[in-house]
């Protein structure tokens, strides 16, 4: 079974309000001197993968134009239509006959805007504006359409006169009445605030209250830190800040649970003499920046499980306007379907975007074999990318597949001549994405059990579960046989007992490299050797010669030639830390000093990662009740219990961050920088003695899932937000055969018949990922044969028992009519009812499971 992307079933009771697939949409004006037709129009749109947009009006060769391409769209009530629906039911049912009625199903219409800012721009229609979304949502209900289609309307920040602090905003007191029956509205029809949020206004009219880094989503120094003094939340821009505020508003007139929808923002990209912020440079920076924080598919503060879902203002540059020359340079393509400034939306997570900052550009998932190898050979040699990595024996040659070698060929092509207007499209075959492709968690192998299944049978457990990165904490000849030719990424362990002769004797350690590595690469994908477990906290005594050894053993390596495919490092445990926290003045203890400026300067010179054992469940254990035990384990903490390094400000959501920080702190404090981290253990045990309560698995399927979670989110600790956590799970099975407490046998995720020990699953998305039911989706597969779709589709609306209501005609789930569509709704509503009792994603291979939720958002 084929297992995506899926969340930690401990997120339950918090995913009940959050919506995944963050997305961002468009919006299309047209005062437009050279405006494209309708159809160039959406050509323009489907080239770079956009599936979301708003129209200002009912525009009919638009809507005609989106017909049968399942773009979602927001079609606009005019301001100047506003006053006669809201005084005409028979106005708003003729108007929705003509502009919704006359284009669904074909045309994916999904919401209504009614009007644009009407409550500060034409304040006296104000009083019809409610009843002109009454009548136009009655007319969708007569039409059976309102689930599908939902109505609001677009407001602007000028109707909340204090947005900062965002706790303490409110709407102006004067629209108290019309807010009233607008959000009453919204909550009885399951709609969304829809709101136009310009960081640009709010900082060229702040009269430098804040910084222009806050405006454009860029890091502020700790000094300028900016925090909302009654909930003590960071807020990192002003677009959050915004949302926020407007989240407050609506809880300060005593309704909840309204999500938010940002309709309009962006940045003018030319102004006048008197708009020197309105530059191409500001542009791509607020768009770029906003497009990769929406896509974290995470909320504001106060709302962390809301996902922003935008669009940007606007699609063209719409020159007929009045008003300030900026008023006239908004947009992000030019007639002609090139970009004013860099930028790229991708496939993936619907629209991606950036430039070369943090933005990747990949091979897109069942892109034709053929056209890869094409753009491959196009990119290594025209094309002019660096291709040597990805040459027999070098560092990025396995997995050896045509996608993996277009994808780092098509990166590397991309970040070279993307600033000179290089592209990522490949014929079709390529997809940007924000998300860092080299991010995942692997596990570790332990051996010491009764009923170790055999190497061949481990291997096809990870297979089976798509786990491509393993740790073995020695050179088990079984196990490095069966992972060859699996591609997967294998960290090989020098046993500590090894350490003392191999860094004594070069020659051993030649020996050791030419036994444990030499004989089984290419075949065997081994990546990194782990010299010892925790030398220096647990045999003290060799550390004189931990470093010795790595040295030997990299020399060898040199030898063979292997050095640039396998890295050296030492797993070290945070004890060797004293005071981790605050993080911001950790240090490792001064009595290694000598050992740790080695092995940094080893590190540092081999281009190798630190490698930590991190494990809050000791740090909990043993912390006296110093923090709370939802720290450990990856909860929310309410605002009372907020975890804030005092020197830094930098907010700690998890102690898992902060022991990664306050290693990365204690490498600056010796001197040392760009050394990246890797967490090749942490975990937490299923089972305790009596003395050990915290062992149970309940917890340990919390922490193991929430980890996962984290780490997959590809962003790094508060103080290294860039460099994503690659992290082991210790470990694969129960070693029952190891001393100690009850705890110390029972870190297992699996039993060794392949089963888990508790609800888990590992997913091909970004390499693995985990969680149960909740918050996980069966769909449909890209690409899976229509014909085994269709059947999969009858068979769970029939003997499979699924409630196929939903999909029939005029029903809300009908549209986009589809197999695949039909199909992912049929499998996930058969896996949801029947997963608990044994019912698999599968359907003859046509179906995945994924964390992304894919119900659409109007």
């Amino acid at each position: 079974m084929t297992l995506e992307t899926w969340l930690a079933s401990v997120l339950l009771l918090t995913m009940l309000t959050t919506t995944l697939g963050a997305y961002v949409g468009v919006n299309i004006g047209t005062d437009v001197t050279d405006l494209p037709s309708a159809s160039n129009i959406v050509d323009i749109l489907r080239a770079n993968q956009i599936t979301h947009v708003r129209l200002y009006d009912a525009n009919v060769h638009l809507l005609q134009a989106l017909s049968n391409t399942s773009i979602e769209v927001i079609v606009g009530v005019t301001n100047e239509e506003v006053l006669k629906i809201g005084e005409s039911p028979s106005a708003a049912a003729a108007w929705i006959n003509k502009n919704v009625v006359a284009y669904v199903p074909s045309t994916n219409i999904t919401a209504i805007a009614v009007g644009s800012e009407v409550l500060s721009t034409i304040p006296n229609v104000a009083p019809v504006l409610v009843p002109a979304m009454n009548s136009l949502h009655k007319a969708l209900v007569a039409a059976n359409l309102n689930f599908q289609v939902k109505v609001s309307t677009p407001q602007s920040m000028d109707i909340i006169p204090k947005p900062f602090p965002p706790s303490a905003a409110s709407f102006n007191s004067s629209l108290n009445s019309t807010i009233y029956q607008l959000l009453q509205f919204l909550k009885n029809t399951n709609s969304s605030y829809m709101l136009n949020a310009y960081p640009y206004y709010g900082y060229t009219k702040g009269d430098g209250i804040f910084p222009i880094e806050y405006a454009l989503f860029r890091p502020l120094p700790s000094v300028k830190q900016i925090v909302d003094p009654n909930t003590l939340f960071h807020y990192n821009s002003m677009f959050d800040a915004m949302v926020d505020a407007t989240y407050y508003s609506i809880q300060a007139s005593n309704f909840n649970n309204i999500p938010i929808i940002v309709t309009e923002t962006g940045w003018p990209s030319f102004g006048g003499a008197n708009e020197p912020d309105a530059t191409e440079e500001n542009a791509e920076l607020y768009i770029n920046n906003m497009i990769q924080r929406v896509m974290n598919d995470s909320g504001p503060p106060s709302q962390p499980n809301i996902a922003i879902n935008t669009y940007i203002y606007e699609l063209f540059n719409e020159d007929k306007r009045s008003g300030p020359v900026s008023e006239k340079n908004w947009g992000i393509f030019y007639s002609n379907g090139s970009t004013v400034f860099p930028l790229s939306f991708g496939a993936s997570d619907q629209i991606t975007a950036g430039n070369s900052s943090g933005v990747f550009c990949v091979a897109k998932d069942g892109a034709d074999t053929d056209k890869l190898q094409a753009g491959l050979s196009w990119a290594c040699g025209q094309g002019g990318a660096n291709c040597a990595a990805i040459q027999p024996g070098q560092p990025c040659y396995l997995p050896n597949n045509v996608k993996s070698h277009a994808s780092y060929a098509y990166n590397d092509y991309y970040q070279r001549k993307h600033s000179t207007g290089g592209t990522c499209d490949f014929d079709g075959t390529a997809t940007i994405t924000s998300k860092d492709p080299s991010a995942y968690v692997g596990v570790n192998i332990g051996t010491d059990v009764t009923d170790l299944p055999s190497a061949s049978n481990i291997v096809d457990i990870l297979r089976a579960n798509q786990i491509t990165h393993v740790r073995l904490y020695d050179a088990n000849v079984h196990l490095l046989q069966a992972l060859s030719n699996t591609s997967i990424e294998v960290i090989v362990g020098v046993t500590n007992e090894e350490v003392l002769k191999i860094g004594e004797s070069p020659s051993a350690a030649a020996a050791w490299i030419n036994k444990n590595v030499v004989a089984y690469v290419p075949s065997t994908n081994i990546t990194a050797i782990a010299v010892g477990s925790e030398v220096l906290s647990t045999i003290p005594n060799v550390a004189p010669v931990l470093v010795p050894a790595m040295n030997s053993l990299h020399k060898a390596l040199v030898a063979a030639n292997l050095n640039f495919q396998v890295k050296v490092s030492t797993p070290q445990s945070m004890d060797i830390i004293p005071k981790p926290f605050p993080p911001s003045a950790a240090s490792f203890n001064s009595s290694l000093n000598s050992t740790i400026y080695q092995l940094l300067q080893f590190l540092k010179n081999t281009n190798s990662s630190y490698m930590l054992n991190a494990y809050p469940y000791y740090g909990y254990t043993k912390g006296d009740g110093i923090f709370p035990i939802e720290y450990a384990l990856f909860r929310p903490l309410p605002s009372v219990k907020q975890i804030v390094d005092p020197n830094t400000l930098f907010h700690y959501n998890s102690m898992f961050d902060a022991m990664v920080d306050a290693t990365y702190y204690s490498i600056q404090a010796s001197n040392f920088n760009n050394i990246p981290i890797i967490v090749t253990e942490t975990g937490w045990p299923s089972f305790g003695g009596a003395n050990e309560p915290d062992a149970t698995e309940e917890n340990a399927e919390l922490y193991i899932n929430n980890m996962i979670q984290r780490v997959m989110n590809d962003s790094g600790p508060p103080s290294q937000p860039n460099i994503a956590i690659n992290t082991y799970i210790y470990e694969l099975f129960n070693e029952d055969k190891r001393s100690g407490p009850v705890s110390e046998k029972n870190w297992g995720i699996f039993y060794s018949n392949g089963s888990t020990v508790f609800p888990l699953s590992f997913g091909a998305s970004d390499q693995i990922t985990a969680g149960n039911s909740s918050g996980v989706f069966c769909v449909a597969k890209d690409g899976a044969d229509t014909d085994k779709l269709q059947a999969g589709l009858s068979w769970a609306c029939g003997q499979g028992g699924a409630n196929c209501a939903a999909i029939q005609p005029g029903q809300p789930c009908y549209l986009p009519n589809n197999v695949k569509s039909h199909a992912s709704y049929a499998y996930n509503d058969y896996y949801q009812r029947k997963h608990s009792t044994g019912g698999t994603c599968d359907f003859d291979g046509t179906a995945t499971i994924t964390s992304k939720d894919p119900s659409k958002l109007i």
